[in-house]
């Protein structure tokens, strides 16, 4: 049985902190002014040069402008959008979900992290509010009696392990078990600003590993990594090489900072947990482009997709990959599963992205030359630019490349635990989940291949892999 705690009243966020000029809110805003000024342009970026020069003109970090980038170049070299592996210092910041009038932030040493794991894993067992009160005079008295409250109120005791399957949580959390071994996946209760999320409970589980995908803030969340997780678990996470605007921050050595175990894979590495058998596969897609040229490395959204395994089932976990110039997910997974015996369950995100000019992925423009973003935008205009993640087009593709095997979608937000997605876009009136995999029929994708589900669900495998429909209303997956 899997169970909930009631619904969170606060979010938590550790972020590393450094003195580069792309991480300081200047920059946000600048990035944000800039791209409305070539917005209205449609991108033609000789049409506005006086106000980007005079835009560029007010701020600090101007000297690190590149002054070919008003004839069409990068507005920076790749090296400046890098930063240094460890940070300066980290800050710990308490939102109230319903009042932003209490948030609150502390500035944290790196050394400081451990105490601060050990906390929030103190914090899951907290029934008597006891180590929430323990922060009196740290955390202003209104937020505290908000997470006194969620402790208390909330916590669930440790509880059998769920029966095999794979579970759909909210939004990119899943939960796979083997009867012997649990795994969880991208688990952000405690991240804010994430549309939905904040009404989503926390599961009641204690997993054998979590594993992360990439460092989109709706994927990866350290607080709510440590919350869930005993310090010995293994945390499997994208190797990052170094920290760049895309990817600003290296969870391995966040996350060995915190005194947790961490294993950050190559792809193409293969691992055992517990008696689930994992292989590391690439992350191509969700990059600032799909053609060339490639932005230049290490500048990357870093990221993992999974093929995992045990005796009873066989899934392979897409999220939010797609395609881009290093790669395509097609053929890896097509030659994943060449000898996989038996039908894969598939799991992937629906959306298309059609970056750069997407609005979740702000600043990823920044990473273009002027020229190409006028080139991307003629596309746009002309609805031929490409999407950088699947879309249903790329998952009929793969579905093509891939006989035996099956689809069900996630990421998707959190609409409440046994009701359908309603708007795959979270608030971006992208269609229901329903219409996309509607699209797929579309495509050629035979319905017998799809299985569609709610969040609370289980996929049961026998045959053929079979979703336990209404599985939270049957207790399992139940309020605390």
């Amino acid at each position: 049985m899997l169970r909930t705690s009631g619904q969170r009243h606060f979010g938590l966020e550790l972020i590393p902190r450094s003195g580069e000029f792309w991480r300081t809110g200047q920059f946000t805003q600048f990035a944000r002014a800039a791209f409305d000024l070539l917005f209205r342009a449609r991108f033609r970026f000789r049409e506005v040069r006086d106000g980007l020069e005079a835009l560029i003109a007010a701020q600090p970090f101007r000297d690190r402008v590149r002054r070919a980038c008003l004839e069409g170049d990068a507005l920076f070299e790749a090296s400046a959008l890098c930063g240094a592996p460890e940070p300066d210092h980290w800050a710990l910041r308490f939102t109230a979900h319903r009042d932003p009038a209490l948030s609150f932030g502390l500035r944290l040493e790196t050394d400081n992290l451990a105490e601060l794991a050990e906390l929030l894993r103190s914090l899951y067992w907290d029934h008597s509010g006891e180590v929430a009160s323990a922060l009196t005079g740290l955390v202003p008295a209104p937020l505290l009696a908000k997470l006194i409250d969620d402790v208390r109120a909330g916590q669930t005791f440790p509880t059998p392990l769920p029966e095999v399957g794979v579970y759909r949580g909210p939004h990119a959390s899943l939960v796979l078990c083997s009867g012997a071994t649990t795994l969880l996946l991208d688990p952000v209760p405690l991240a804010t600003g994430l549309p939905g999320l904040d009404t989503a409970p926390m599961l009641g589980l204690v997993p054998d590993a979590v594993l992360i995908t990439h460092l989109h803030a709706d994927h990866w969340s350290l607080p709510s990594v440590l919350h869930y997780c005993d310090p010995d678990a293994p945390v499997i996470v994208p190797h990052v090489p170094q920290p760049s605007l895309l990817c600003p921050e290296i969870p391995a050595l966040s996350l060995r900072a915190c005194g947790q175990a961490v294993v950050a894979p190559a792809w193409g590495d293969s691992l055992s947990v517990g008696d689930f058998d994992v292989t590391v596969l690439p992350f191509y897609g969700e990059q600032p482009s799909v053609e060339p040229p490639a932005v230049a490395a290490p500048i990357r959204n870093w990221g993992n997709c999974y093929h995992i395994q045990c005796d009873a089932f066989s899934v392979v976990l897409l999220v939010d990959s797609g395609r881009d110039p290093g790669g395509d997910m097609v053929p890896v997974v097509t030659q994943q599963l060449t000898d996989e015996p038996r039908g894969s369950l598939i799991l992937a995100c629906m959306r298309s992205f059609p970056c750069p000019f997407f609005g979740g992925l702000e600043n990823y423009w920044v990473t273009l030359p002027l020229a190409r973003l006028e080139e991307l935008w003629q596309q746009y205009e002309a609805g031929c630019l490409p999407s950088v993640t699947a879309g249903p087009a790329g998952i009929a593709a793969l579905l093509a490349g891939c006989e035996s095997t099956y689809f069900a979608p996630y990421a998707h937000g959190f609409s409440g635990f046994g009701q359908p997605v309603d708007d795959i876009g979270w608030i971006s009136n992208e269609g229901s989940e329903r219409a996309a995999m509607e699209r797929l029929t579309q495509l050629g994708v035979a319905r017998s291949r799809l299985r569609p589900w709610n969040v609370g669900d289980r996929m049961v495998f026998g045959d053929t892999p079979a979703v336990e429909t209404g599985a939270s209303a049957r207790g399992l997956v139940t309020g605390g």
